[in-house]
């Protein structure tokens, strides 16, 4: 009687064994997918964080030639000196290259295109505000500029 239970609990035992082993390599398998899936999402996010910095990079260099041409023109306006319009003509010149570019960064996203329209057109405004305050004060019309 001894000697039968011993293959049943050999069988068993190998039994055992190999859903153990099914086990491990089915653990195994959903590691590798958790880890690939892991390396994927930060991948994603890595891509779109350098894409949000370069979007990012393009808008601040808009504001900085704005922000230059505001100054130039202030300071024309308010002293007539030429060497004043040199950042305005610098900013002026760069612009279209840098708006350009910032076009070029959201063009798969609608609604940030849409934004850098609209602040386009806000910007085209304030250049001729500009070209004309700066024309007055050519032409010495000081108190209207």
């Amino acid at each position: 009687m001894r000697g039968s239970p011993r293959p049943d609990r050999r069988s068993l035992r190998g039994l055992l064994l190999r859903l153990v082993a099914a086990l491990a390599v089915v653990l195994l398998l959903l590691i590798v997918v958790s880890v690939g899936g892991t390396v994927l999402t930060a991948s994603n996010y890595s891509l779109a964080g350098e894409q949000a910095l370069a979007r990012q990079g393009a808008a601040n260099q808009l504001l900085i030639d704005m922000l230059n041409a505001d100054t130039g023109s202030r300071g024309y306006v308010l002293t007539g000196r030429n060497d004043y319009l040199d950042p305005y003509t610098t900013a002026v010149d760069r612009y279209p290259a840098d708006l350009a570019r910032l076009r070029a960064q959201v063009s798969g996203n609608l609604t940030l295109a849409a934004d850098v329209v609209r602040a386009n057109n806000n910007a085209q405004l304030w250049f001729a505000d500009n070209i004309e305050l700066i024309q007055l004060r050519r032409d010495g019309h000081v108190q209207a500029a």
